[in-house]
C-alpha cells in the first residue's frame, strides 16, 4: 500500500510521454549516462568474460552485441576485450537506439544496425559469420527464449563463444505488476504483464538455462545465477532509469539507491 500511496505522488509528466511500458524506459540518453555498466555487469566482464577470452587470438574476429542498446557497452566493454577483431556488429531492435549510438558512441571497428534476435529473417544474413556473441541484458525480454538461443547457435561459426546476462527474477518486475493491477495507472503502463519475463513469474533457475543451451549445441563453459546488488550515484539516476523501481525503499548502501535482482552469467561454446 504504501507503494501505491507514494506512486500517486509522482509527476505524470515523467511517464505521459510514453505510449506503452514497452517504450518507458527506452530512452537511449538515459542509458547512455551510465560512464561504465553497473557494478554486476562490470564485475561479469572482469572476471569470467575477460577470462574466457584473455589468451585468445582475436585476429579478424568478427564480434557480435546484440541489443547493443546506445553503444557504451559495446565500445567501452566489448571492444577492448578484442585488441585484433575485425568489427563488432552492434546490433538493436530499436532505431532510436542505433540512431544515437551512431551519433554518440561511433567507433572505427563498429558498425550499427537494427534487428532482432527473437526474428530469424532478421539477423540471417549473419548466418555462421560470427566469431562470438554478446548479449546483455536483452535475453529477460525475449518471449521465446529457446527460439532466440537457436539463433545465436546458427549465428556463431563452430567453436565459437556466446556470453548472456539477464535478468531471472527481480522485485522490479512484482512492483510493475502491482501499479499495472490499478485502473489509474493503467493507461500508462498497459503492456507490462506482459513483459515480465518467464523467469520471473515462474521462478526459473540458472540449471534451466543450462539445460536448453546444452540441448540446443552448446558446452556451458561457466554459469552463476546469484543475487546480484548495484548500486547507483545518485537517486535522479536511479529514478531515471527505473521509473517505478524508484517508489519502493528499497536498500540503500551508504546513502545510496540500489536494485536487487538474480541474473543469469552464461557463457557458452558452439560445439
Amino acid at each position: 500500500m504504501l507503494l501505491l500511496r507514494r506512486f500517486q505522488k509522482v509527476d505524470l509528466n515523467l511517464i505521459r510521454s510514453s505510449k506503452d511500458f514497452s517504450t518507458l524506459y527506452m530512452d537511449p540518453s538515459l542509458y547512455n549516462t551510465l560512464e561504465k555498466p553497473t557494478t554486476s555487469v562490470g564485475q561479469f566482464f572482469s572476471g569470467p568474460v575477460s577470462k574466457t577470452f584473455s589468451n585468445m587470438d582475436t585476429q579478424d574476429q568478427v564480434v557480435m552485441d546484440m541489443g547493443c542498446g546506445p553503444g557504451n557497452i559495446t565500445t567501452k566493454s566489448i571492444v577492448p576485450l578484442f585488441p585484433n577483431l575485425k568489427k563488432v556488429l552492434a546490433v538493436d531492435i530499436l532505431p532510436n537506439m542505433i540512431e544515437f549510438a551512431k551519433k554518440n558512441n561511433s567507433h572505427p571497428k563498429v558498425d550499427y544496425s537494427v534487428g532482432d534476435i527473437s526474428q530469424w529473417s532478421s539477423v540471417e544474413k549473419w548466418g555462421g559469420e560470427i566469431s562470438n556473441f554478446f548479449s546483455i541484458q536483452v535475453f529477460h525480454w525475449l518471449k521465446d527464449q529457446k527460439e532466440g538461443f537457436r539463433h545465436v547457435h546458427q549465428l556463431l561459426k563452430p567453436g565459437g563463444y556466446a556470453v548472456f546476462f539477464f535478468v531471472l527474477q527481480s522485485t522490479f518486475f512484482d512492483m510493475c505488476s502491482e501499479i499495472e493491477s490499478k485502473s489509474k495507472w493503467s493507461e500508462y503502463l498497459k503492456d507490462v504483464n506482459s513483459s515480465v519475463p518467464m523467469s520471473h513469474t515462474e521462478n526459473y533457475q540458472p540449471e534451466y538455462y543450462a539445460d536448453m543451451v546444452t540441448e540446443i549445441g552448446f558446452k556451458i563453459e561457466y554459469y552463476n545465477g546469484d543475487m546480484k546488488t548495484d548500486v547507483f550515484a545518485s537517486d535522479s539516476l536511479y529514478r531515471d532509469l527505473f521509473l517505478i523501481a524508484h517508489l519502493k525503499r528499497n536498500r540503500r548502501i551508504n546513502g545510496l539507491p540500489t536494485q536487487e535482482g538474480r541474473m543469469l552469467e552464461l557463457i557458452a561454446r558452439k560445439i
